[in-house]
Parts: C-alpha cells; sequence; structure tokens
C-alpha cells in the first residue's frame, strides 16, 4: 500500500513516468504562452473596437467591466462578442438610469 511519496517513488518505472511526464509539461509550455498572448492580443482588439464603436462609455470601464463580467457568468457559452454587444446595451441603460438622460 502507498503511504507516501517515498513508496511511489519505491515503485518500478516510477522515475521513467516522472521524467517523461516532466518533458511533456516543458514541451507544451511554449504553445499554452503563445496561445495566451494570442488570446490577449484578440481581446484588446476586441475592447479597442468596442470602445471605437461606444466612445460614450470610454468613461465608464468600470461600468462596463461589471457588466461584461455579469454577463460572462450569466451566460457563461455565449460568445465574448455577444457579450460585449449586450454589455454596450445594459451600459446604456444603467447610464440613462443614473445620469438621467438616453445615451446611444
Amino acid at each position: 500500500m502507498i503511504q507516501s511519496i517515498d513508496d511511489l517513488k519505491a515503485l518500478p518505472g516510477f522515475s521513467d513516468f516522472v521524467e517523461k511526464l516532466k518533458q511533456e509539461i516543458y514541451l507544451a509550455i511554449p504553445a499554452i504562452v503563445v496561445k495566451h498572448i494570442q488570446d490577449q492580443h484578440k481581446y484588446k482588439k476586441l475592447v479597442d473596437e468596442f470602445y471605437k464603436a461606444h466612445p460614450k462609455l470610454v468613461g465608464e470601464r468600470t461600468l462596463v467591466g461589471q457588466v461584461v463580467n455579469k454577463l460572462s457568468a450569466e451566460n457563461p457559452d455565449m460568445a465574448v462578442e455577444e457579450v460585449f454587444n449586450l454589455a454596450a446595451k445594459e451600459a446604456y441603460k444603467v447610464m440613462e438610469a443614473t445620469n438621467g438622460k438616453k445615451e446611444s
């Protein structure tokens, strides 16, 4: 029965398994980093386009962020582009309610 890490280390082939696992992890890291950078670039572009299309929301980044987070949490399968489209509508509604003026 295995009760400690030393028991695991004593298993035949355990060291080889660990070495192979480490190699697989090390080989996967560059692809993970590249994917992360690509995703960040995609989201920055999306955000830039969002504020270009909705300049009245530039000063309301905190509100937009809260709305985007809320919509994302409530709709985890929704495409990020659709989340941003709905977020704009919702942010304008909140601004109208709090400022008493219509935004578009």
